[in-house]
């Protein structure tokens, strides 16, 4: 079945809670045997944070960082920063929010699907038109899609996080 046509995806893989209400999507997995050969979902465990960290490359750093950044700007409640969130339950089985490296599920119900990077939106072939909202963002409001910029300092800038905050705030009404 092409990604054009299909509609539901048999396995959704990542990391994160089992009911989560925001899925971002990266394309790469970490490059540790555990996560290449992942094939559920299931949250993230104390320390996990930490090792995923100490054995790949800083790129992973930067992706958590942004990660716990959009996060804390949407739910900050009983954290003092998004350090402090990262460190303590980012992608916990309590957190709404899922890292996905599978395609995206368009049949979830009240999923907004964020999708990293313009580059991977396009390899998706999607099954849905993307409007350009900007040459960073792009938006579909019926399958509640938003293509961000990749999860990474420069190009999801503090100036571009906010954008992406108004757009899944716009997207949850």
């Amino acid at each position: 079945m092409s990604v054009l046509t299909q509609t539901k995806i048999d396995k959704v893989v990542g990391l994160g809670a089992e009911g989560f209400k925001i899925a971002i999507y990266f394309e790469n997995r970490p490059q540790i045997t555990e996560y290449l050969e992942l094939d559920e979902l299931r949250p993230m465990q104390g320390g996990e944070l930490d090792f995923i960290l100490a054995h790949t490359s800083n790129n992973w750093r930067k992706l958590f960082n942004c990660f716990a950044k959009l996060v804390f700007a949407l739910k900050p409640e009983d954290y003092a920063s998004w350090q402090q969130l990262r460190d303590q339950s980012l992608l916990d089985q309590n957190s709404h929010f899922a890292l996905l490296f599978s395609k995206p599920d368009l049949t979830l119900d009240d999923t907004i699907h964020i999708i990293s990077g313009r580059t991977y939106a396009a390899k998706l072939n999607l099954p849905c038109e993307l409007i350009w909202l900007t040459p960073q963002f792009a938006m579909n409001k019926h399958h509640k899609i938003i293509v961000s910029p990749y999860f990474d300092y420069r190009q999801l800038s503090n100036e571009r996080l906010t954008q992406l905050v108004k757009l899944i705030q716009l997207l949850s009404n």
